[in-house]
């Protein structure tokens, strides 16, 4: 037994002991005891009057069975076996307990130690290293890459089944979306056909490429008793239906109750008992609005050569 297992000492009997073997007796010993006597093994440190006798002691290293002659006090004895040379190693090729000292030279000649091959990553043992030649390595290589390039495949499947799963989820929005503009369509056309059939029916849109005299008089055959107003509208949102490019006519009536009243009205460029004087008199027998039809019709076409 080496010295430099007495670490430790039963708590009762201070006796030490070698950490290695009183654990071998207190795995056999169901009860636990103490090998001198004491009913139960409790462990403590070293009694300091066994740490004094220690120190002064030289002792032989525990690897000396395997080679190793050193003789070192016992308080550097555990650094010295932490080093020492001739500590044992177990190969994996072989599994024999070689020399700290002997176990790279061993690695490099053991038979049964597997290696890697650099180019095809095939593991063999040194001892097959005439077996792999380079038509195998090459087969080797060649079916690691087909492994390598099926892994490769399956994720990039993988990808475009989450790809088109997606695809179809943005086709539905978007077919949504299109439904959705299509009613908003159908919406806008429902409400100007009301507002359109809601439009009074002394208001009468006349286009300035369009508009011809008989026109008018049509207008005011029905309505021979009323005076009537001529403006333009402006820009959009003067009115309902007016746009830039239409004449509007509106009995004096409308216009003194409110309706289509617009914002560019000029009280000057209406007619007045002013512009009728300058028209001819008509003979007995004509309708006392005839003179008022003509002056009127005169005015409108003042208006569209403008």
């Amino acid at each position: 037994m080496a010295l430099s297992r007495l670490e430790v000492a039963c708590k009762s009997c201070e006796k030490p002991f070698c950490s290695l073997c009183i654990q071998l007796w207190l795995n056999a010993k169901s009860n636990n005891s103490c090998p001198f006597g004491c009913p139960k093994f409790q462990q403590r440190k070293c009694p300091p009057s066994i740490a004094v006798i220690l120190s002064k002691l030289t002792v032989d290293c525990y690897y000396k069975q395997n080679g190793c002659s050193a003789v070192i006090p016992y308080d550097t004895l555990g650094k010295h076996e932490e080093q020492c040379e001739y500590e044992q190693q177990q190969c994996s090729g072989c599994k024999e307990k070689i020399v700290k000292k002997n176990f790279d030279q061993h690695l490099e000649e053991c038979e049964k130690l597997e290696l890697e091959c650099e180019q095809c990553s095939v593991q063999y043992k040194r001892q097959e290293f005439q077996e792999h030649t380079d038509v195998e390595c090459l087969r080797n290589e060649f079916n690691r890459k087909i492994e390598e390039n099926q892994m490769l495949l399956n994720l990039l499947q993988k990808e475009n089944h989450r790809l088109k799963i997606q695809q179809k989820k943005m086709n539905e929005k978007f077919q949504d979306f299109e439904d959705e503009i299509e009613k908003l369509k159908e919406s806008m056309i429902s409400i100007d056909t009301e507002e359109l059939e809601k439009q009074p029916e002394n208001i009468v849109p006349l286009g300035w490429n369009s508009i011809t005299q008989p026109q008018v008089f049509d207008y005011f055959q029905e309505r021979p008793f009323q005076d009537v107003q001529i403006g333009r509208g402006r820009g959009r949102g003067r009115g309902r239906g007016r746009g830039r490019d239409n004449v509007y006519l509106e009995t004096s009536t409308d216009h003194m109750r409110g309706r289509g009243r617009r914002r560019d009205y000029d009280p000057r460029r209406s007619i007045d008992q002013s512009q009728l004087s300058d028209t001819e008199e008509v003979s007995d027998g004509t309708h006392p609005f005839e003179k008022d039809r003509q002056a009127l019709s005169c005015s409108i076409n003042q208006r569209l050569l403008r």
